[in-house]
């Protein structure tokens, strides 16, 4: 099966700018450059990007580079909801493993621990 490419585009570039590869205010590449770096057309790139306007972390405006917002605090919010996404997907993994409410608290705990620790 062919998964289109230009929702990896989009996560790609949203994941750079929630974790500041890509600070506030800054240009993102142009679409041209982008197309060279994800080896694929620009058609592709337009439509991450178009789709990456749709979260809100990007402005565009007709002839201009797009940009990421100024918002630090939007740009937070946004990266706490895709934490929030993430641990609930963990959470559910483990409720389908049988886990209880208690269990998971300790694993996620356990996991915290030992991730810290090294």
């Amino acid at each position: 099966m062919n998964t289109p490419i230009y929702p990896h585009i989009k996560e790609s570039l949203k994941t750079a700018i929630l974790t500041g590869r890509i600070m506030p205010g800054q240009r993102l590449p142009s679409t041209r450059k982008l197309a060279e770096q994800f080896q694929t057309t620009p058609n592709t790139v337009q439509r991450a990007t178009t789709e990456l306007c749709k979260t809100g972390l990007v402005t565009r405006q007709l002839g201009q580079p797009m940009i990421v917002i100024s918002n630090v605090e939007q740009i937070e919010a946004s990266r706490q909801k895709k934490a929030i996404i993430v641990i609930q997907e963990c959470i559910r993994t483990l409720k389908n493993l049988n886990y209880q409410e208690e269990e998971i608290i300790n694993l996620i705990s356990l996991s915290v621990d030992q991730e810290l620790t090294g």
